[in-house]
């Protein structure tokens, strides 16, 4: 056996959930597609496990790579009913796979794709903790790369899911919202000074949504570090429908209009923004999404 068989195993036990949902839902006694995507998830813990424990036992080609892993966490990142478990079982799994490739497993490489996949788990999750954990989740990747694995080097996917993580932050303490605003702003901030990952629209939109949670209406400060970003938004050419969207929650319609130099909000059809303003989104499907 090879540790493919775990991509399989996975993508045949969701085949399994998804053609027989009544069943595997009685089963469970949790009804709905949360039940489904817990079982889903568990079951493919439990072929992490048993992988390991053959190759404990001498089935050396059992044991679980990088490529496994990262389909564990992507089911995790699916699960409609994440947990502070998924959120701080993703932190260890990158930090197990850290040692262990330190350790000489090079098959257990942390690289891109399974930290970008882990982030995108914790960011779903409904851990109060999300946002300290994506940061040591990015501590973890400077770490790796100190060590010479420039595989782990973060990218825009990267920096996006962790503003997002502040974004959606669900501890609503007021210090938690000050340090997770000052996160995404520095950021942002050093993508600016360092060039080498730049902004796109999904950072921009995220941005104004995370300005809009985490001040508070009394801050003067708001308004105007929206407008601003907008306004960066524009001058980069990066303005999405969705940046456009998140504008329109956080502001007033005057204050829009201060924002935009107009009365017309550009809110609807994507071909209404300005194309100055949209040049450089170069796919507007993907990038308006957050």
């Amino acid at each position: 056996m090879e540790a493919r068989l775990f991509d399989l195993c996975t993508k045949c036990t969701w085949r399994l959930v998804m053609g027989a949902k009544d069943g595997v839902g009685l089963a469970l006694g949790a009804g709905g597609a949360a039940g489904y995507d817990l079982w889903c998830w568990a079951r493919g813990g439990i072929i992490i496990e048993f992988m390991e424990k053959l190759n404990l036992l001498g089935q050396n080609k059992v044991k679980p790579d990088t490529h496994c892993y990262t389909i564990l966490l992507n089911t995790y990142a699916k699960n409609s009913a994440a947990t502070d478990d998924i959120s701080t079982g993703s932190l260890q799994i990158l930090e197990r796979l850290s040692r262990e490739f330190r350790q000489g497993n090079n098959s257990v490489c942390p690289d891109i794709i399974i930290f970008n996949t882990a982030l995108n788990a914790i960011v779903h999750s409904d851990s109060k903790e999300k946002v300290k954990i994506c940061q040591k989740v990015l501590m973890l990747m400077d770490a790796e790369q100190q060590r010479g694995n420039l595989k782990a080097k973060p990218d825009i996917v990267s920096l996006n899911s962790v503003i997002k993580a502040c974004a959606y932050s669900r501890d609503h303490t007021a210090e938690s919202k000050k340090e997770a605003l000052k996160l995404s702003l520095q950021i942002y901030s050093d993508m600016k000074s360092e060039g080498d990952v730049e902004p796109d629209a999904v950072t921009y939109a995220s941005l104004i949504k995370a300005c809009n949670f985490l001040m508070e209406p009394s801050d003067n400060m708001k308004v105007k570090t929206i407008v601003r970003l907008f306004r960066r938004c524009c001058e980069e050419g990066k303005v999405s429908q969705f940046v456009l969207k998140e504008l329109q929650a956080s502001l007033s319609a005057d204050e829009i209009r201060v924002a935009i130099g107009s009365d017309t909000l550009y809110v609807g059809d994507v071909g209404s923004i300005p194309k100055q303003w949209r040049r450089n989104v170069l796919n507007t499907g993907r990038n308006s999404k957050c």
